[in-house]
């Protein structure tokens, strides 16, 4: 019996999509199944977006300063190279 994974991510979250990716493309090297599962992160948000001074507004300075750190964890992943490879033994 194959494993099977089910995957739940926001279609418009950055990191669900990095992760979906790296498990779309281990998917032909493992043989699992892959079940996928919508939610959204917020679905009080509304279906046209926000600007994103709106979404800052009532953040403390703190979890702002992280806000921040999201774009430069995007740059690096979009720029990630590394071949994703099963361990070996003794590896």
């Amino acid at each position: 019996m194959a494993l099977k994974i089910t995957m739940f991510s926001d279609f418009i979250c950055p990191f669900c999509f990095i992760g979906f990716e790296t498990i779309r493309k281990l998917k032909s090297e493992f043989g699992f199944e892959l079940e996928w599962r919508g939610f959204q992160i917020h679905p009080e948000w509304p279906a046209e977006g926000m600007p994103a001074s709106e979404y800052r507004r009532g953040m403390d300075p703190e979890t702002r300063r992280g806000d921040g750190e999201c774009g430069r964890l995007l740059d690096d992943a979009a720029g990630d190279t590394q071949q994703l490879a099963p361990r070996t033994r003794g590896g």
